[in-house]
């Protein structure tokens, strides 16, 4: 999607996700989905990239 980059004033801002904004409801769509056929959280990590642009870590998804 959208490059990474910080906001000038020491925080980070991202393209994929509005300013705070934490959650969208298609990935946590997605998240229910991909929990439910048993992925590990680094497995969905990965799986997340084709809708958010890049993959995510497991912590993140923990």
């Amino acid at each position: 999607m959208g490059e990474r980059g910080s906001s000038g004033s020491g925080g980070y801002n991202s393209n994929i996700i509005p300013c705070y904004q934490q959650r969208i409801d298609e990935v946590d769509a997605t998240l229910m989905k991909i929990f439910l056929y048993g992925a590990s959280t680094r497995l969905i990590g990965e799986a997340l990239r084709p809708l958010l642009g890049e993959g995510v870590s497991a912590q993140t998804i923990e």
